[in-house]
């Protein structure tokens, strides 16, 4: 949130959002991201991207459903984060599509759908993002064909893939092995913000059974 909204008071949101997507690049989240560009398939790419979506967008739930011939790859806020939901919410969803198109090809068809209401006219979409996405829809999503996850990675490195998806296994055994109080205090404080209660210390250490005392200490 604070590279967010710094890139966002120094170049203004439409600038930062299109300078920020136009520039990063997958090596730029470590193992993840590696991990995406060298799988064998779009699909296991795309996989090995969101599979890390607690650690790529914190404040995102994503889900994956098929519906007939199409994947529907959705995302929704779990945590408020105020007057930056919009822009946040782009700068995943269009950084994702992204990832898409640099496994199957720039002129992979991925239709992108954001629930809330237009924060740039359509021109700069189209100029920026080559897309034209639709607004104020039931949800925030990414659509694509079943066929596209199908479809070979031309840069499909078996040995980066096997290394990148181990370091993300030890990533994960680390976060299972030392972050298990804090992982609890996440939770709480997601099913909080979903039903607009924002616990105090004292509200998360009776929840968690544990003294305040302990509960900073841990």
């Amino acid at each position: 949130n604070k590279v967010v909204t710094t890139g966002i008071r120094l170049f203004g949101a439409d600038h930062f959002l299109a300078s920020y997507i136009e520039d990063i690049q997958p090596h730029h989240f470590g193992p993840v991201g590696m991990a995406a560009v060298s799988a064998p398939t779009v699909g296991e790419g795309l996989e090995a991207w969101l599979s890390q979506a607690t650690v790529m967008a914190p404040v995102c739930s994503v889900t994956r459903q098929i519906s007939g011939d199409e994947i529907i790859v959705s995302f929704r806020q779990v945590i408020d984060i105020g007057e930056l939901r919009h822009i946040y919410d782009e700068m995943i969803v269009l950084l994702t599509r992204k990832i898409i198109q640099l496994l199957a090809g720039p002129d992979t068809q991925v239709r992108v759908l954001f629930a809330h209401s237009p924060t740039n006219s359509p021109e700069y979409y189209e100029k920026h993002f080559d897309t034209a996405p639709k607004f104020n829809s039931k949800e925030t999503c990414l659509i694509l064909s079943r066929e596209i996850m199908q479809r070979q990675n031309e840069g499909y490195s078996p040995l980066l893939y096997q290394q990148s998806r181990e370091e993300c296994a030890r990533l994960r055994e680390i976060a299972r092995n030392y972050s298990q109080v804090s992982t609890r205090v996440r939770h709480i404080l997601m099913e909080g913000s979903i039903a607009s209660n924002f616990y105090s210390l004292d509200e998360v250490a009776d929840r968690m059974h544990l003294s305040v005392r302990t509960l900073t200490r841990r």
